[in-house]
């Protein structure tokens, strides 16, 4: 008879709820989040066309072509402030940040109190995390344009950088009420209840998204997370059925499937469906925490603590790998201690009444484990 899974899986499986997002994906940004709305009425018609063009161009990802129609329009029309505000989009996408600011301030000086630019420079300074200017830029933003829910959103995810997570919550669903059908503010909205254990209160974000996108792999794979741990194995693995049906050469769909078989303690299947991963994509740090969770339950403790580095080299914050890292070696040496009839507490357990309730978490359900095996 199989038995339940012991404390130790749950303390995994736990911290895997907080775990990465699918690999591949922006978690906190939406698709078009700074994409530009057209204005092409402020401009005669030849310039409005050849704007047009270039957004056109930018869209199937031509950057060169999209890049050297808006300096044709600047040539021609130097006072267009439309072709400075595409320009520095296309700067700001391939991480050109000064020459997109830069850009956007020439947009703003042509067309004073224009809200597109004030945001797209808040933006920039969010991810050069020169947070204060950023705050200041996208409040102006918001202010000059309140119809606009792009400045909420970016303001939301400055928040929550700085740990202001009910200021990001407040912005968030500003963004959404202005925004209804745009899943972004809501993506965001899930990443942030999760991370507080606010399940409930994801669960219909991740509801309101489906609802405007079914197919929407950021919201299935966080669904198939969720109905892990409410122990819903197979509504779980449906989900997760479809996301490797609808992206079969996505890693985080195979990632999901690994995840449920995991968790049913199929560790050949789950170790089959995290390779399947790798293979689409070596850099999946959850992939590699989903191998490692499979060679720590298989005792095969190095591999598990390479696992676990692994994922760590990608992402030095992921708390789930360090969890597991944890439990590696401290598996390890109760493998070369345990057969002796002691095992010795490490320092940072003696260090501290904490460090000794950090240690009991980790190392007793490991013990009880292996007492049953």
């Amino acid at each position: 008879m199989r038995s339940a899974l012991p404390a130790l899986a749950v303390l995994l499986l736990t911290a895997a709820l907080a775990g990465p997002a699918p690999a591949g994906v922006t978690p906190l940004d939406g698709p078009d989040l700074a994409d530009p709305r057209p204005t092409d009425g402020a401009v005669p018609p030849e310039v409005a066309e050849k704007l047009r063009l270039a957004r056109f161009y930018r869209k199937l990802g031509y950057t060169d072509k999209a890049t050297d129609t808006y300096r044709e329009v600047i040539r021609d029309h130097p006072k267009c402030a439309e072709a400075y505000n595409g320009l520095g989009f296309l700067y700001e996408k391939n991480g050109k940040y000064p020459q997109a600011i830069e850009s956007y301030h020439t947009a703003l000086t042509l067309r004073p109190g224009w809200a597109r630019p004030m945001f797209h420079i808040g933006s920039c300074l969010l991810d050069r995390e020169k947070y204060d200017k950023a705050e200041e830029m996208l409040r102006k933003a918001t202010e000059a344009d309140p119809a606009d829910a792009s400045p909420r959103n970016c303001l939301g995810i400055l928040y929550t950088r700085t740990g202001r997570l009910e200021a990001a919550e407040r912005e968030y669903l500003a963004a959404a009420a202005i925004r209804p059908k745009w899943a972004a503010p809501y993506w965001n909205l899930v990443l942030l209840y999760d991370a507080q254990g606010l399940y409930k209160e994801s669960a219909k974000c991740l509801d309101v998204i489906l609802e405007i996108d079914p197919d929407n792999l950021n919201a299935l794979y966080q669904r198939v997370k969720h109905l892990v741990g409410r122990v819903d194995y197979s509504m779980a693995e449906r989900t997760a059925a479809k996301l490797v049906k609808l992206y079969p050469h996505r890693a985080a769909a195979h990632e999901a499937m690994g995840i449920v078989h995991w968790s049913r303690e199929n560790w050949e299947a789950a170790e089959g469906s995290f390779r399947r991963a790798l293979a689409i994509d070596p850099n999946s740090a959850g992939a590699h925490i989903g191998m490692g969770h499979v060679r720590l339950w298989q005792k095969r403790f190095d591999e598990a603590e390479e696992n676990y580095r692994r994922a760590l080299a990608i992402d030095p914050d992921l708390l789930d790998a360090k969890r597991g890292l944890q439990a590696a070696i401290e598996n390890k040496r109760i493998d070369r201690r345990v057969g002796g009839g002691c095992s010795l507490a490490p320092d940072f357990a003696s260090a501290s009444p904490l460090g000794m309730l950090q240690y009991l978490a980790i190392i007793l359900p490991a013990v009880l484990l292996r007492k049953r095996l």
